[in-house]
Parts: C-alpha cells; structure tokens; sequence
C-alpha cells in the first residue's frame, strides 16, 4: 500500500553538540502546552539522537529503541563518531520505522520537533539528513530547519564565522525553509559589559569590538521583545540587523593588507561573501522569556504556513454540532 500524504508541520532542530537542541524541543513542548489561543497545539517531539543520554522531553518515539551508539560500537568496534555514522545509515535504511510512527500516530495538521544529532559531518559531508527529510516531505510533511549555535560563538570572531558557515551548509544540503538562532543567550547576557578603559586599552582586538556588540545589541534586541518596545531611530535598526548577521562590521568591506595575518584575510574575504548573500542571519533566543520563545514560533508558523492549517481545524470543531454523537 502506497504512504498516505497529509499535512503535518514539523521542525529539523539541527546544530552542534552543547548547543542545546533538546533544552530548546522541551521547552517549546512546555511552551505550547501552557498557551492559549492559536499558540496552543500539541507539540510532539521525535527523538533522532542514537548517542543521546537524557533529555527533558516526552518523545512520541525514541530512535535508540532502532539502533542504539553504544551497542553499534560495541558490536562493530567502532569509535563515538564513526558508530553515530553507522547508526544513522542504518536509520535510512530502515526509514520505515520512522515514517510509520507519523502516519499511524499523528493526524492531519500535528506538529513535530526532530531532536537530530550535533555530529557536524551528517550535515555537511553526507546526505544521511538530506535522505531523511526527503522521506517526510514525501509524506507531506511541511518542514522547517532550525539551526542553533552557542551565544559564546558570538565573542569569538572566527567562531562566529565557523558558527555561520556551518548553519548555511545545512540549509543549502537539506533544502529547506531555514532559521538561524542563537541559543543560550541568558548566559551571554550575565556577561559583564566592558568598561570604557577596557574597550579602549583592547581596541586593537577584534574578538573585543565583537563581544562588546554583540552584548550590546542582544540586550537590546531581548529587551525590545520583552517590552514591545519599537526602535524608532534609524541608527539602531541597523546596528540591530548587522548584529544578527555573521558579516561583523570589523571585517565587512575592509581591504586586504600585507599588514595583516593570513587568518585576517579569510574572515574578511568570508565575511563579504555572507554578507553579500545575506541568506544567514540569527535570531537570539532566550528560553527564560516567553514573549521571545512566542515570536520564534510565529515566525516558523509563517514559514510553514501552520495558521492555514489550524485555523480549519478550529473552525471544523466550532461548526460541528454539540449534540451530535460522536
């Protein structure tokens, strides 16, 4: 028997090991449990890590209940990277097991979070996650990927650059709706600002102009949603939307010179070429703030165009009859 299409919404939570991809999935879950009105849905989550430990989640299915890391390296004496790998061929081979699990557990208009792994190489070297989402947008599955980074990625010029590179290579391998996010940015926000003597006695340091804006300009992105505050100046608009993209305004348009390293010339000649796309652009995320959580989620919800969806589904529940038996 043929697979059945239907629309399901779902999200491909991908970026780094630590970066927090299952912190996020849980507390989105709990988010949408706790809201009202459209916000409010079921918020499945689907366990894609074969090598994770432990996680905050409720999981509508677990893929160590398929393949398992520790026992692959155990059976086939392979290393932490090489039996992850083995693990996730083995998941598309039997992508079954997965496709399954949607069509008989979930229905017209649910919506899932896949909670992939952090190895860097399933989305840039092969094309195991490309395979993988074919498979559900077969299903007629409307996704989006997620890619998370580390805030601390922002205080580091070169890993912020990596950081960027990294999340583009995964948008343009999996082919899908995208969205940046900088993760954990209630601890880049309990970093203390710089002093003026600080700034200036570093000026020299890249790493120091970078830290200090994007400290900056995410405590006032964070407040901004926090308190509906519009930005009214010009000015800050663009410092604002430069901050949120990985071309730094130190390296941006900045002529190569005999005078500088080696090193300094690839992040300039990178960071024209993001900006120059400017397809790459972050959304800092605090989890501690509803309101930032609620506008990530609007955003995606446009991408996927879930309020057309769930709009007919609560129009179906209004006319149905109250007495009509069930």
């Amino acid at each position: 028997m043929g697979k059945v299409r239907m629309v399901v919404f779902g999200q491909i939570v991908l970026g780094p090991a630590g970066c927090g991809k299952s912190t996020y999935c849980a507390a989105l879950q709990a988010h949408c449990a706790s809201s009202h009105g459209m916000a409010r849905r079921v918020m499945h989550v689907i366990n894609l890590d074969p090598a994770a430990e432990s996680f905050a989640y409720e999981p509508l299915a677990d893929v160590r209940e398929l393949v398992n890391v520790d026992e692959v390296a155990e059976e086939v004496e392979l290393g932490p990277n090489g039996a992850l790998v083995w693990a996730m061929e083995y998941l598309v081979d039997n992508l079954d097991w997965l496709t399954d699990i949607i069509q008989e557990q979930l229905v017209e208009g649910d919506y899932v979070l896949f909670d992939c792994p952090g190895q860097i190489e399933l989305y840039t070297h092969y094309n195991i996650m490309r395979r993988i989402t074919n498979a559900l947008v077969e299903l007629g599955m409307r996704l989006c990927s997620v890619f998370l980074i580390d805030s601390s990625y922002a205080l580091e010029a070169s890993k912020f650059m990596g950081g960027s590179l990294s999340a583009m290579s995964a948008m343009v391998q999996l082919e899908l709706p995208h969205v940046s996010v900088l993760s954990k940015m209630d601890l880049l926000l309990r970093r203390p600002e710089l002093s003026d003597s600080q700034t200036h006695a570093d000026a020299g340091h890249v790493e120091t102009k970078v830290a200090d804006d994007s400290y900056r300009l995410a405590r006032l992105f964070l407040h901004m949603m926090s308190s509906d505050v519009e930005l009214d100046e010009p000015e800050m608009k663009l410092e604002l939307e430069l901050a949120l993209r990985p071309a730094l305004a130190v390296y941006q348009g900045k002529e190569s010179t005999e005078e500088q390293s080696g090193f300094e010339k690839l992040h300039c000649a990178i960071s024209d070429l993001l900006s120059e796309t400017s397809i790459v652009q972050f959304y800092p995320l605090d989890l501690k703030q509803d309101e930032v959580i609620q506008d990530l989620i609007v955003q995606i919800d446009l991408i996927v165009q879930y309020d057309e969806v769930a709009e007919l589904r609560i129009g179906d529940v209004e006319e149905k009859d109250p007495d009509e038996d069930v």
